[in-house]
């Protein structure tokens, strides 16, 4: 979740954390082991915009916790990442690059996205790839959707997943399909009415005004 500082909204230099966690139940049904682990980002930022072109600088700490079979692990890295953003009713380009620090060394990542389309329906692509000699790999990925009714939007995506230095997982390749409901009634358009000479008078002093 991105968070903003109070009186961030709508200004030039915006300041604030991105925060994400979750917990999770495994069971391996080659060893027949279970497990479960948790993990949590707390990754602060920076962003300066100017027009549809906007630069953010970010760095913070990423973890996780492991236990299998009563056995557990811990490991934490802090990574530093630089992204530059231009961005307009249409189109979303972005280009990012990220600098990994683990026990292990320091791991350097560049990748970019983009994102077209409107409210009815949209196409998405993105690649990366990690950088250097004991740490090689790339990904990329690929994803379409569209909107019904206004309130649900149907999608598609497929993309290869690298490894992570926090992980250490195998890459692998995923697709996905799937349906997001917007709960709730759609907020009401606003419809200028007319005003008399008298409520007029007290908005331009910024008193406020009442109807009978």
């Amino acid at each position: 979740a991105r968070s903003l500082l109070p009186r961030s909204t709508g200004r030039r230099l915006v300041v604030g954390p991105d925060v994400a966690g979750e917990a999770f139940l495994f069971r391996d049904r080659a060893v027949l082991q279970s497990g479960r682990g948790g993990s949590l980002h707390a990754l602060p930022f920076v962003r300066l915009s100017r027009g549809a072109a906007s630069v953010e600088l970010g760095g913070g700490v990423r973890g996780q916790t492991l236990s299998i079979e009563g056995v557990s692990d811990r490991r934490a890295v802090f990574e530093t990442s630089a992204r530059a953003i231009y961005e307009t009713l249409a189109v979303r380009s972005e280009g990012t690059v990220r600098w990994v620090r683990a026990d292990e060394g320091t791991f350097p990542f560049v990748g970019a996205s983009v994102l077209a389309g409107g409210a009815r329906a949209y196409v998405s692509a993105r690649a990366g790839r990690w950088l250097g000699e004991t740490f090689s790999s790339s990904e990329w990925g690929a994803g379409a959707g569209v909107t019904l009714g206004g309130a649900s939007t149907v999608w598609v995506s497929i993309r290869r997943e690298a490894p992570d230095p926090l992980y250490w997982n195998a890459s692998r390749r995923t697709w996905s399909v799937g349906i997001t409901q917007r709960l709730g009634r759609r907020p009401p358009v606003l419809q200028p009415t007319a005003r008399s000479s008298a409520e007029i008078s007290l908005l331009c002093t910024g008193l406020p005004s009442t109807s009978a």
